[in-house]
């Protein structure tokens, strides 16, 4: 009877040892289970947020497969620029920020229908250098909008583009219009010099002409 009553606590505080560490392994998969969010700040707090813009409509589809094929929940990164901005329906829909937790994307910050329309005027004009919807880093501050703030954002560009030719700096037009002035001024002298060159040699001409023979 107490080898009985032995085995049998034995195997309580095995029990109890192995659900113990189980409980540990499943604890990231339960952090990462809760979504991370964006929360509204204060009027007029500038801030920069970086990850994959995608439409609302392709996120939320059953088993998050993109009207594209993507899957948005492990590859959002993926998703391609012609369903974002070429499809109606995912335009209407609205555009998310969404940022990578654990091994899954998720939509962090909702813009508003404003914040969309620029989004999708960015995505449109560098499709061509760039087809898919890849990170971003936004740029903006915060405004007041009813009881609440909203995100606007005053600068957007790929975290992989060097060139960011799509962003017209101060020291780029200054330096084009040096560029273009001194083109100007190269075509204008060479036109005025050529015209003197050519006045000069009608006169020679004509004085040529009008000497008398010896």
């Amino acid at each position: 009877v107490e080898s009985l009553k032995l085995i049998s606590m034995l195997r309580q505080k095995l029990s109890m040892k192995y659900t113990f560490f189980f409980s540990l392994a499943l604890l990231p998969l339960a952090s990462s289970a809760t979504t991370k969010t964006i929360d509204p700040q204060p009027a007029g707090t500038a801030a920069s947020y970086v990850g994959v813009v995608a439409d609302r409509l392709c996120v939320d589809k059953p088993d998050h497969i993109a009207i594209d094929g993507v899957n948005m929940l492990y590859n959002a990164d993926q998703h391609t620029i012609h369903c974002l901005v070429d499809i109606a329906d995912c335009v209407a829909s609205g555009y998310c920020l969404m940022q990578k937790q654990g091994i899954e994307w998720h939509c962090v910050l909702n813009f508003t229908s404003a914040e969309t329309d620029k989004l999708k005027v960015f995505f449109n004009t560098n499709r061509r250098s760039q087809p898919l919807a890849k990170p971003v880093q936004i740029d903006g501050s915060w405004a007041a909008s009813g009881q609440t703030t909203v995100f606007s954002s005053t600068n957007i560009r790929f975290l992989d583009d060097t060139s960011q030719f799509q962003f017209i700096t101060p020291m780029v037009i200054i330096a084009t219009t040096i560029f273009l002035m001194l083109l100007l001024g190269c075509i204008w002298y060479c036109c005025v010099r050529r015209c003197q060159l050519s006045q000069q040699s009608f006169l020679h001409e004509e004085k040529d002409e009008g000497a008398p023979y010896p």
